[in-house]
């Protein structure tokens, strides 16, 4: 098995995913057709989207700075009390509360990920922002 492959266990509705199978690779969001078929043998033509800067602002994240060592940081506010950031050099997604700092910090690579870590900690959907 390919370390990119999508697992139906990964995915909730409304994740996007990659569709490799059209002429133009596009993204599709994720019904319950795609996972019931997913559950019975893995989809040759769909894989998980990389995380990038792109996507991060489609999702309503702000660049907040870049470091010195060249790292981009996005963040968006889940809350008063907790912002969620990214630094898209590391993939890695951190949680921050109010006055106390990071509380929790993951690696992730692909946009299904930050979608469903977003719906476990706000239980709302991550959405495209117009």
């Amino acid at each position: 098995m390919k370390s990119n492959e999508l697992k139906s266990s990964e995915l909730r509705i409304g994740n996007f995913i990659e569709n490799t199978d059209s002429q133009m690779a596009s993204y599709m969001v994720v019904n319950a057709d795609v996972i019931k078929q997913n559950e019975h043998s893995m989809y040759a033509s769909l894989e998980p989207i990389p995380l990038t800067k792109e996507w991060l602002l489609k999702f309503g994240f702000k660049h907040q700075y870049k470091t010195i060592e060249d790292q981009d940081f996005f963040e968006i506010i889940i809350d008063c009390n907790f912002k969620l950031y990214v630094s898209l050099n590391k993939m890695k997604v951190s949680i921050c509360k109010k006055y106390v700092g990071n509380v929790y910090s993951k690696k992730i690579d692909y946009v299904h990920q930050l979608q469903n870590l977003y719906f476990a900690l706000t239980g709302e959907e991550l959405t495209l922002k117009p």
